[in-house]
């Protein structure tokens, strides 16, 4: 959010540099809107940003129409329950982009269908989760949780009510219960943590480097004839 604010003054309303910093002090500063500790200290500092209203009407309307709301009960509420004072960073949701661009395969899409396909991509997920309890998809039980495994043939043997009630068992008791094992990034702000990995990510075709050493990928070779004898390769260009 704080970002999306920074480059709407900037690009969109084109705000001054001054006046812009002054404004995310008022929203964001230790004594700013998102410190407020309840709704009518909220309001009363909101009263600090109508001479930037008036300078920037279009300001102000983007401000009512899509921040103030979503800033005091995402925000402000949160931070006064003692959860994340970081919720307008967008760290949480990087991981899923690029599986729903994916899913709209980069284009713009009508709202009840995209509404749809994120409600496919949502689906697939559980279904996913589901099938790890009989050892089978993309997803496998940490030795914490091996205790829910279950033979296949078992599971094709309960009902669909059974099934539906083992799954919201293991969901239940698995996110009150489950440590996840050491962290290699983790933060006191926010609820974040992130298990080892075994390897270095790696894209398609890629070659193996250093870790230090810059990702390259292989070159196509459309305008190339490789012409292959027993003892040597010539290419020519």
């Amino acid at each position: 959010m704080r970002d999306d604010i920074i480059r709407y003054l900037g690009d969109k309303v084109g705000c001054k540099v001054k006046d812009r910093n002054e404004i995310m002090l008022i929203i964001f500063g230790e004594l700013g809107l998102v410190h407020s500790e309840d709704r009518t200290e909220y309001d009363m500092k909101c009263e600090n940003l109508y001479p930037y209203f008036e300078a920037y009407p279009a300001f102000k309307a983007y401000f009512n129409g899509y921040v103030s709301e979503p800033l005091f009960w995402y925000i402000c509420m949160p931070n006064l329950e003692g959860e994340s004072p970081k919720l307008w960073l967008n760290n949480s949701c990087e991981s899923i982009n690029n599986v729903l661009k994916l899913a709209v395969n980069w284009t713009p899409q009508p709202l009840p269908l995209l509404v749809k396909k994120l409600s496919n991509v949502a689906s697939i997920h559980m279904h996913d989760l589901r099938r790890a309890l009989y050892d089978a998809g993309n997803y496998v039980l940490v030795p914490a949780l091996r205790k829910f495994l279950v033979e296949k043939s078992v599971w094709f043997k309960k009902t669909e009510e059974q099934k539906k009630i083992f799954f919201d068992e293991f969901v239940t008791k698995t996110t009150k219960s489950y440590q996840p094992s050491p962290i290699v990034s983790s933060s006191k702000q926010v609820k974040f943590s992130m298990p080892p990995v075994k390897g270095i990510a790696k894209k398609p075709c890629q070659r193996k480097r250093p870790r230090t050493e810059r990702s390259v990928s292989k070159p196509k070779c459309e305008n190339q004839k490789i012409m292959k004898s027993k003892n040597c390769q010539t290419v020519i260009d």
